[in-house]
């Protein structure tokens, strides 16, 4: 697929926290407290953030803690408004618009790359391995998945009509393979955790760190 043709360039920022935050939804919410969650656990001081949207989770971010931050996101809208709320609050912040799949990872770099509902969009063995390798050992890769369920559409039904464009994309991803995908490059999943915020749908929030 060309970038341009891409459903998440398509997706107004307003329809994306509209939807998310949707009281059938609440995965804007759920996304949020576990990033907090996960970044505390860590307190990195080389973070990755892949699709960062409007900077939902920044907030949680303390200046004195982590060294540097990247902030990541597809759509050039979403880092433009990511970088207008935070780049004053942490300017240790770097907001880069960017197709994770054409970003050129740095080797033992990162002590934790965040990646939320990315995997479902993007070829992931491919970017495990880049993620890997840009890991520093300890490091971790923290993740969440949204799980299969056959009685469920992929994409939640609400009023903004953009995200039913992701549809096309989408591929649910078997939890099972993407743990043995980690394993094979030197990911230990060292914590593990069903979620479900609403509407019947499961997320897996895994943490792998590298060995």
């Amino acid at each position: 697929m060309k970038q341009s043709e891409n459903p998440w360039l398509k997706i107004p920022i307003v329809d994306y926290v509209g939807h998310m935050s949707d009281s059938h939804v609440l995965q804007y919410q759920m996304l949020n407290t576990i990033f907090k969650h996960a970044y505390h656990i860590k307190q990195p001081n080389n973070l990755l953030i892949i699709g960062v949207s409007d900077g939902n989770g920044l907030e949680h971010i303390p200046k004195q803690m982590t060294t540097k931050t990247i902030a990541l996101d597809i759509n050039p809208e979403y880092i433009k408004i990511a970088r207008r709320r935070f780049q004053k609050v942490l300017p240790q912040c770097d907001f880069v618009c960017e197709d994770v799949e054409n970003y050129k990872f740095p080797l033992d770099h990162f002590d934790m790359v965040h990646a939320a509902l990315i995997f479902e969009y993007v070829e992931y063995p491919e970017i495990i391995t880049k993620i890997a390798q840009s890991l520093t050992v300890g490091g971790v890769l923290s993740t969440v998945i949204q799980m299969e369920n056959e009685n469920i559409s992929k994409i939640s039904k609400t009023i903004y009509k953009s995200l039913q464009n992701l549809e096309s994309i989408m591929k649910i991803v078997d939890i099972d393979e993407f743990r043995t995908c980690a394993a094979k490059n030197g990911l230990l999943n060292v914590r593990s955790e069903i979620i479900e915020p609403c509407g019947g749908k499961s997320f897996y929030f895994g943490i792998f760190e590298r060995i």
